[in-house]
Protein backbone atom coordinates (compact mmCIF):
# COMPACT_ATOMS: atom_id res chain seq x y z
CA UNK A 1 0.00 0.00 0.00
CA UNK A 2 1.16 3.34 -1.06
CA UNK A 3 0.22 7.07 0.24
CA UNK A 4 -0.39 9.38 -2.34
CA UNK A 5 -0.09 12.66 -0.78
CA UNK A 6 -0.03 16.42 -2.05
CA UNK A 7 -1.34 19.53 -1.46
CA UNK A 8 -4.77 20.60 -3.16
CA UNK A 9 -4.96 20.35 -6.92
CA UNK A 10 -1.56 18.73 -7.08
CA UNK A 11 -2.87 15.05 -8.87
CA UNK A 12 -4.15 13.13 -6.22
CA UNK A 13 -7.18 12.06 -7.47
CA UNK A 14 -5.62 11.74 -10.85
CA UNK A 15 -3.39 9.38 -9.53
CA UNK A 16 -5.79 7.37 -7.50
CA UNK A 17 -8.32 6.93 -10.46
CA UNK A 18 -5.65 6.12 -12.68
CA UNK A 19 -4.64 3.57 -9.77
CA UNK A 20 -8.36 2.41 -9.64
CA UNK A 21 -8.60 1.47 -13.67
CA UNK A 22 -4.94 -0.07 -13.63
CA UNK A 23 -5.83 -2.51 -11.25
CA UNK A 24 -9.60 -2.25 -11.03
CA UNK A 25 -9.57 -1.17 -7.82
CA UNK A 26 -12.89 -0.01 -5.92
CA UNK A 27 -12.56 3.39 -4.31
CA UNK A 28 -13.86 4.02 -1.19
CA UNK A 29 -15.09 8.07 -0.29
CA UNK A 30 -16.65 9.35 2.65
CA UNK A 31 -20.22 10.21 1.09
CA UNK A 32 -21.91 8.95 -2.78
CA UNK A 33 -22.26 12.26 -3.78
CA UNK A 34 -18.13 12.08 -4.26
CA UNK A 35 -18.22 8.67 -5.34
CA UNK A 36 -20.86 9.61 -7.92
CA UNK A 37 -18.36 12.41 -9.43
CA UNK A 38 -15.58 9.72 -8.93
CA UNK A 39 -16.64 8.04 -11.30
CA UNK A 40 -17.70 10.70 -13.76
CA UNK A 41 -14.73 11.83 -13.29
CA UNK A 42 -13.13 8.47 -14.28
CA UNK A 43 -15.27 8.49 -17.42
CA UNK A 44 -14.52 11.78 -18.66
CA UNK A 45 -10.89 10.70 -18.55
CA UNK A 46 -11.84 7.62 -20.35
CA UNK A 47 -11.09 5.01 -17.66
CA UNK A 48 -13.28 2.40 -16.94
CA UNK A 49 -13.70 1.96 -12.90
CA UNK A 50 -15.73 -0.27 -10.63
CA UNK A 51 -18.31 2.05 -9.22
CA UNK A 52 -16.61 3.92 -6.06
CA UNK A 53 -18.25 2.85 -2.80
CA UNK A 54 -18.65 5.00 0.80
CA UNK A 55 -16.81 3.87 4.09
CA UNK A 56 -20.09 3.17 5.63
CA UNK A 57 -20.90 0.55 2.40
CA UNK A 58 -16.86 -0.54 2.76
CA UNK A 59 -17.87 -1.70 6.41
CA UNK A 60 -20.42 -4.08 5.31
CA UNK A 61 -18.38 -6.60 4.44
CA UNK A 62 -21.00 -7.96 2.25
CA UNK A 63 -19.57 -5.26 0.01
CA UNK A 64 -16.47 -6.90 -1.02
CA UNK A 65 -17.80 -9.69 -2.83
CA UNK A 66 -16.15 -9.83 -6.48
CA UNK A 67 -13.89 -7.17 -5.12
CA UNK A 68 -10.16 -7.23 -6.47
CA UNK A 69 -8.75 -4.56 -4.12
CA UNK A 70 -9.54 -1.04 -2.70
CA UNK A 71 -7.81 2.77 -2.98
CA UNK A 72 -8.97 5.43 -0.33
CA UNK A 73 -9.71 9.02 -1.46
CA UNK A 74 -8.77 11.32 0.81
CA UNK A 75 -7.90 9.23 3.56
CA UNK A 76 -8.08 12.29 5.93
CA UNK A 77 -10.81 13.46 5.01
CA UNK A 78 -12.94 10.01 5.27
CA UNK A 79 -11.02 9.42 8.97
CA UNK A 80 -12.54 13.16 9.90
CA UNK A 81 -15.68 12.35 8.55
CA UNK A 82 -16.52 9.58 10.87
CA UNK A 83 -15.19 11.31 14.17
CA UNK A 84 -17.17 13.98 15.96
CA UNK A 85 -13.50 15.52 17.55
CA UNK A 86 -10.59 16.43 15.44
CA UNK A 87 -8.30 13.57 14.58
CA UNK A 88 -4.48 15.18 16.56
CA UNK A 89 -1.98 12.81 14.86
CA UNK A 90 -1.44 9.21 13.24
CA UNK A 91 1.41 6.69 12.50
CA UNK A 92 2.34 5.56 8.94
CA UNK A 93 5.14 2.83 8.60
CA UNK A 94 6.99 3.82 5.59
CA UNK A 95 9.39 0.81 5.59
CA UNK A 96 6.27 -1.10 4.70
CA UNK A 97 4.16 1.60 3.04
CA UNK A 98 5.72 4.24 1.16
CA UNK A 99 5.10 7.84 0.45
CA UNK A 100 4.48 8.95 -2.70
CA UNK A 101 4.41 12.96 -2.46
CA UNK A 102 3.06 14.58 -5.62
CA UNK A 103 3.92 18.53 -6.56
CA UNK A 104 1.72 20.88 -7.58
CA UNK A 105 1.11 20.33 -11.74
CA UNK A 106 3.30 17.07 -11.42
CA UNK A 107 1.46 15.47 -14.27
CA UNK A 108 4.79 13.80 -16.21
CA UNK A 109 5.77 12.25 -12.47
CA UNK A 110 2.13 11.08 -11.85
CA UNK A 111 2.36 9.19 -15.40
CA UNK A 112 5.52 7.72 -14.13
CA UNK A 113 4.35 6.80 -10.83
Amino acid sequence: MNLISGESRSGKTTRILKLASKNQSTIVTWNSRHASQLFETAKSMGLAIPKPITFEKFLNRANHQGVKSFCFEELGQLLCSMTRCPIIASTWDTTTHPIIKLQPNSISFIENL
